[in-house]
């Protein structure tokens, strides 16, 4: 009865890890020319570079979806992944998205300069399935981005 029971929860474990690491969403790598590049910080002539990055340490079997000004500009499968986009100067609305439910949470609409960078930092609740998304220092971002991967944006 024991062996039975001990093969019974076994099998159970054997189950469950296979579905944990199966489960974790993927999202084409930029190259490391393309990510050299970001870590420059120098945005194109008469641009604004936005970076948008992954912190933390939950859910990764969550896809976040980011935007910018309501166009999906890359997905972030993991935590210490980024994406960055050079965009005109004006007015533009960045956010991010869980795309098992659509819910978009909390755009962050901003006014870019020319020759500036802004970076936002997006962190999965594992338990309401959402993804919140802040503005953060350039001095924050350099240390996340010093530990992530860039994803080809769409």
């Amino acid at each position: 009865m024991k062996t039975k029971l001990l093969t019974a929860l076994t099998m159970t474990a054997a189950l469950a890890i296979t579905f944990i690491l199966s489960g974790c969403a993927t999202a084409p790598m930029a190259s490391q020319a393309a990510h050299a590049e970001a870590l420059a910080f120098t945005p194109p002539f008469g641009m604004a570079n936005i970076y948008i990055m992954r912190d933390g340490l939950r859910a990764p079997q969550f896809l976040a979806l980011t935007t910018i000004d309501g166009q999906r500009t890359g997905d972030l499968p993991s935590d210490e992944t980024y994406v960055m986009k050079s965009v005109p100067p004006g007015v533009h609305t960045v956010g991010c998205m869980n795309p098992n439910n659509g819910l978009l949470w909390t755009p962050i609409t901003f006014t870019a300069q020319a020759g500036q960078n802004y970076f936002f930092v997006t962190n999965c609740s594992a338990w309401a399935h959402r993804f919140p998304i802040k503005q953060i220092s350039f001095e924050e971002a350099r240390k996340t981005l010093k530990n992530c991967e860039r994803v080809q944006g769409l």
